[in-house]
């Protein structure tokens, strides 16, 4: 599976599964999003491994996300939960640091979690490099290269403007060929990078009309069992989730109920068609973002009366189905350059698909 395949899939509602397998990571990277420690708390398996266990093949997601910290620590389970997906029809991405690159042979156990997922994605960025080495990473890449393995490398730098991007991107194409695609992103001020990065500047002023929401589309299951309906770092470290954003427990919840609750929850497709501040449009012109607001939606009754009245409404099947549309063909790079980085976008095209051709994002019939 090719990567402008799997971003393709991003905006199509329960198409995929996020699974934050760990928190433990044995990198300790300057920037970590997810304050990773190999001494982070230790979660049971029995969450992920019973949700995954629920897939059918009439009823399942098109795609397994599997990431941590490091999920190759789970390396067992990664194996596990990638021959489980595949039985069903279910494809797999890994997420992975590549902590093993730094020895000259890949740990058994690792290699066969590897070969049990359909595409591994690995991590280079500046911060990485001071934990391993981009050469050890590439060479690794390149192995599994030959061998057909997809593969993509997810590359961090400050802005688009950072030289590091530039010079390391020649890098990467040149050893690899330019049989690789590359994700460019940017670091955020969240993890320990908030401990040296400047924070966000202030406020955007207030946009009239729909702002829709991408990031609700895929539920992830944090590494305690809970399943959240939104994907971003702060809604997975908060104590208590919002909760219109927290979709049950993968111990308890099966696939089924999970997919149910993300497609019907009127608040949840209110935010994913017009986005939280025209769900409180009584709100405008407050100072409050994007995000605050949609955090703030779950214990408003006024918000959930205003996106059941508007859900209700005769078109608005035909205006999501319309929204959804109309995200599958503006392709993969709209959603790149929209919530990464917009000058690299096309990167994520080496090796594979045609830019805005929307790969596998067939509307999640299984999903």
């Amino acid at each position: 599976m090719h990567l402008s395949e799997i971003i393709a899939l991003r905006t199509v509602p329960a198409a995929a599964l996020c699974l934050g397998l760990t928190q433990r990571c044995p990198l300790n990277c300057r920037h970590c999003s997810t304050n990773s420690t190999l001494g982070a708390a230790d979660y049971s398996q029995a969450p992920f491994r019973r949700i995954v266990g629920t897939f059918t093949e009439e009823c399942h997601p098109e795609l397994v996300v599997m990431s941590g910290g490091e999920a190759l620590l789970k390396a067992e389970l990664v194996r596990w939960v990638g021959e489980a997906s595949r039985r069903v029809g279910t494809s797999t991405q890994l997420i992975s640091g590549m902590y093993f690159a730094r020895e000259r042979r890949t740990p058994p156990a690792v290699r066969r979690a590897i070969d049990a997922v359909d595409h591994l994605s690995a991590s280079i960025d500046v911060f990485h490099e001071e934990e391993v080495s981009r050469a050890d990473v590439l060479r690794v890449l390149r192995e599994y290269a030959d061998e057909g393995k997809d593969l993509s490398v997810h590359l961090v730098g400050l802005d688009d403007e950072d030289p590091y991007l530039t010079e390391a991107i020649a890098d990467i194409r040149e050893q690899l060929g330019d049989r690789v695609p590359i994700a460019v992103n940017h670091v955020g001020s969240l993890g320990r990078a908030a401990e040296w990065l400047d924070a966000p500047g202030p406020v955007p002023p207030w946009r009239s009309g729909p702002e829709p929401c991408m990031l609700a589309s895929w539920p992830l299951v944090r590494y305690d069992g809970a399943v959240l309906a939104c994907c971003k770092q702060e809604v997975v470290d908060m104590p208590v989730v919002p909760e219109h954003l927290l979709l049950g427990h993968a111990g308890v919840d099966d696939w089924e109920t999970i997919r149910s609750r993300t497609l019907s929850r009127d608040l949840l497709r209110a935010i994913r068609v017009v986005g939280p501040r025209s769900v409180r449009p009584e709100a405008e012109g407050s100072v409050c973002g994007y995000c605050e607001t949609c955090y703030g939606l779950g214990g408003d009754p006024a918000a959930r009366r205003s996106a059941e009245k508007l859900m209700a409404r005769p078109t608005m099947t035909l205006v999501e189905r319309t929204a959804e549309r109309m995200l599958r063909e503006a392709g993969p790079e709209h959603f790149v350059r929209t919530y990464a980085s917009p000058r690299f976008a096309d990167l994520i095209t080496i090796g594979g698909l045609a830019a805005g051709s929307g790969g596998g994002g067939g509307g999640g019939d299984n999903g």
